[in-house]
């Protein structure tokens, strides 16, 4: 779950070896390493910054199995203001190098897709929350929607849920209130 602190959002995951950091008002998210040589200390390893000028990016982050996914739910493209974007990074060795953006084509204005991320093996999971979408598939206002995407070679939608309520990330994943 997103905190704040000192009127700045952040959003963390470690995993044993790797502590990730959001930081969505400086854009960015730190990657740090733990030195197990002396003890518990962590090393700033890399940061990330999207690959374009974007809004947000690091709001939300999930860690799993050498691949980082940060969330930018204020990406605006287009005439599609604040509609969102998330991007997935593959580690290879201490790199870690861009291997997606992923974008919902269901996603309307306001919609913030990546509020919320998770990721377990092979499925990501993406939270957004507000908005009205403009897809001629979904019309009307949908406040909360999970979108699953699963990795056999390319990430691909495989489910849509939508809620009334809100949704946030959580340890376990992402939770539709």
């Amino acid at each position: 779950e997103p905190f704040y602190w000192s009127g700045k959002m952040y959003d963390f995951k470690f995993d044993g070896e790797f502590f990730v950091l959001g930081k969505a008002e400086e854009n960015q998210v730190q990657i740090w390493m733990r030195d197990n040589s002396v003890g518990s200390d962590f090393n700033l390893l890399t940061t990330l910054t999207p690959p374009e000028n974007t809004r947000s990016f690091g709001s939300s982050v999930a860690l799993s199995n050498g691949r980082i996914v940060v969330g930018a739910p204020d990406d605006t493209r287009g005439d599609l203001r604040n509609g969102g974007a998330v991007y997935v990074y593959k580690r290879d060795g201490l790199a870690w190098s861009p291997e997606i953006k992923v974008m919902s084509e269901l996603a309307g204005s306001g919609e913030r897709f990546g509020r919320s991320v998770a990721l377990s093996g092979n499925t990501l999971l993406i939270g957004a929350g507000g908005g009205a979408r403009s897809s001629s598939a979904l019309s009307g206002d949908y406040p909360a929607s999970v979108y699953s995407y699963e990795l056999p070679t390319i990430w691909s939608l495989s489910v849509l849920h939508s809620t009334g309520g809100s949704v946030s990330s959580s340890p376990s994943g992402i939770d539709c209130g």
